[in-house]
């Protein structure tokens, strides 16, 4: 039940979840071979790698599709269900861009920035559906036939139990997963307060690399991203070329030289205080100055406030 505590959870919502990812599933082994669903505990040769890693990693997926999609590069892309139609359109197209570039494209299959998000991805056949629900339900309602196309030429994937309804405290709990399976998360229209900034957050805690789309001061949606970029805790972003170099430069670590991977490997999975670097990496002032300034030209860190520093996981 620890495991729930940072998502300000009642008990009674704490114990749903918990029994929603422990029931016997006997009385849905039927549907399940039947609706060619896979499970996959952890430890599964076939689950994902990168959920080892993140806080609480779920014991138990659910998938329906192509599981092969978890092998290749993934990049998260997340916004306001009440998308504008410009931003329903970015979603589109930077989805199809990034995809035609080798990127699965994760999304959470709600409505707006989700849904166009999937739809871009789908022409090239590369797309995870990361659903709070159980994976016999459907939500919203009306997305049916995006996730019956979802399922016959992507992946959609649940941790939730079958019959699992579509509570509202169960997606920030999911949004980990969406973070947590992708290198980086762009982020299109967001509140302040919305599910969109608490999967930025998320993605910051592990470490990902963050990218926001700027918009207009005076609009809602905007609020968000504005903030993300304007606290120096996402990449901004105008065109695909603005994501591209980060696709390129990942795995690169090898044109390091010793002391620049010293310091990369003691914050990559977080982030950390200069003092604390200082400390694990045993260099003066001088030196970790400079090593930290290198990484982050090269793109391998960044540095989110006067003396904390982020490291971007490879993807």
């Amino acid at each position: 039940m620890d495991h729930f505590d940072e998502y300000d959870l009642t008990e009674k919502q704490k114990r749903k979840v918990e029994s929603s990812l422990t029931l016997d599933l006997t009385p849905y082994l039927e549907y399940f071979e039947r609706e060619n669903v896979i499970l996959l505990p952890y430890g599964s040769e076939f689950y994902p790698e990168e959920l080892k890693n993140i806080f609480f990693p779920p014991i138990l997926l659910y998938a329906s599709g192509n599981i092969d999609l978890f092998k290749e590069k993934k990049i998260a892309i997340v916004g306001s269900r009440k998308a504008s139609q410009d931003g329903k359109n970015l979603a589109s197209e930077f989805a199809r861009e990034l995809s035609n570039n080798g990127q699965v494209i994760i999304s959470g299959m709600a409505a707006g920035i989700d849904s166009f998000s999937h739809r871009g991805a789908l022409v090239n056949k590369k797309t995870i559906a990361i659903m709070a629900t159980g994976i016999d339900i459907c939500y919203p309602a009306y997305n049916r036939k995006l996730k019956e196309d979802i399922i016959k030429d992507g992946l959609v994937i649940t941790e939730s139990f079958p019959k699992t309804k579509p509570d509202a405290f169960r997606f920030p709990i999911r949004n980990r997963i969406i973070s947590g399976l992708s290198w980086g998360v762009l982020v299109i229209e967001a509140s302040l307060k919305s599910g969109t900034m608490i999967t930025a957050k998320s993605a910051i805690e592990q470490g990902k690399e963050v990218f926001a789309i700027p918009g207009d001061i005076y609009k809602m949606n905007s609020g968000g991203t504005n903030y993300l970029i304007k606290n120096a805790m996402a990449n901004m972003v105008t065109d695909i070329s603005d994501i591209l170099p980060d696709i390129e430069k990942k795995g690169n670590v090898s044109s390091l030289n010793e002391d620049e991977k010293t310091v990369l490997g003691i914050i990559l999975d977080g982030t950390m205080e200069f003092d604390n670097i200082m400390e694990k990496s045993s260099m003066d002032f001088g030196i970790l100055t400079s090593v930290l300034f290198d990484l982050e030209v090269k793109g391998f860190i960044v540095k989110i406030s006067a003396n904390i520093y982020r490291g971007v996981v490879n993807g």
